[in-house]
């Protein structure tokens, strides 16, 4: 039993040294390539690094440069602003919709056709 403590709170230990951001952005990876139906491998394939390294990004336990960022956004139809910030403007509709229905706490106002959102 205590060697099961243990673990546990290694882990709780590293969990608290990944910094909010970190898990915020990998968090939001995850959500766009679910969205998009692709898998780590495909995606890591497609962006020219490692499963391993996508996986770091995912986990928030390695900051995604700046290229891989700008090609994530290019293949998962998503803007720089909404990968480090959480900001929905500025995606295509569909994502934005996708991602609001993933996350209860947003709303897309304009029904679900978007037909009041103005541009």
């Amino acid at each position: 039993m205590r060697r099961a403590s243990r673990v546990v709170s290694q882990s709780l230990m590293k969990l608290a040294k990944v910094p909010a951001w970190l898990a915020l952005v990998g968090n939001r990876i995850v959500i766009l390539r679910e969205i998009k139906h692709v898998k780590q491998v495909e995606l890591a394939k497609a962006l020219g690094i490692s499963v391993g390294r996508l996986s770091n990004y995912e986990r928030g336990t390695r900051p995604v440069d700046i290229e891989t960022a700008i090609a994530l956004c290019g293949k998962l139809d998503s803007t720089l602003d909404y990968l480090y910030t959480g900001n929905t403007r500025g995606l295509p509709f569909h994502v934005a919709q996708q991602i609001a229905h993933q996350d209860g706490r947003l709303h897309m106002p304009g029904g679900e056709d978007g037909s009041s959102l103005k541009n």
